[in-house]
């Protein structure tokens, strides 16, 4: 199976990705070619070649058009129109509401650019790095006090002067971050 994009099947039957299009529609490609990856379409180039390579036959045989494999009726359903819009993203939206619906998208758009140059958006990666490193800081100082205070901690025997002790150590090295000093004394 070798697997094409529609732009590249079309160069290689030397036609315009529009026909590809209009042959799938009408069946000339049957649905067993096609390969659909989310919204990117691809043609099975080995199917679609001996789909096209019969009906090509055909018409040289018979002095005319093939006709399609596909069953015409008069009217689409309502069925097959909304399942038709829902597949183009539109939903059954007209033309004046689609564009409506775009131009809201644009001025949404807008304004985000707009909040982040006027500094009310952040990048969250920054924001992200910021909250590590603060978060580093503050383990660093909390990690360092028990190597600072051990021999004073070790030399008290009041369990109320070492609670002080800990209490003003913690609360120092605390305010020291939210000075932005992350020297300790």
């Amino acid at each position: 199976m070798l697997k094409v994009k529609v732009k590249d099947y079309a160069q290689h039957r030397k036609l315009t990705a529009r026909s590809i299009f209009r042959h799938l529609a009408s069946g000339l490609i049957p649905e067993s070619a096609v390969i659909r990856e989310g919204r990117r379409l691809f043609i099975d180039q080995a199917k679609a070649d001996k789909a096209l390579g019969e009906i090509t036959s055909r018409k040289e045989i018979l002095g005319q058009r093939a006709e399609p494999k596909v069953k015409k009726t008069a009217e689409p359903t309502d069925q097959e129109k909304a399942k038709t819009a829902a597949q183009g993203g539109t939903s059954g939206l007209t033309f004046h509401e689609a564009r409506t619906v775009k131009e809201r998208y644009k001025a949404a758009l807008l304004k985000i650019e707009l909040d982040e140059k006027m500094g009310a958006l952040v990048d969250s990666e920054q924001v992200k790095l910021t909250a590590y490193n603060t978060a580093r800081q503050v383990r660093d100082a909390l990690l360092n006090i028990p190597t600072r205070i051990s021999a004073i901690l070790a030399a008290e025997s009041d369990q109320n002067r070492v609670a002080e002790i800990l209490t003003g150590e913690i609360r120092q090295a605390l305010e020291a971050l939210t000075k932005g000093d992350t020297g300790h004394a």
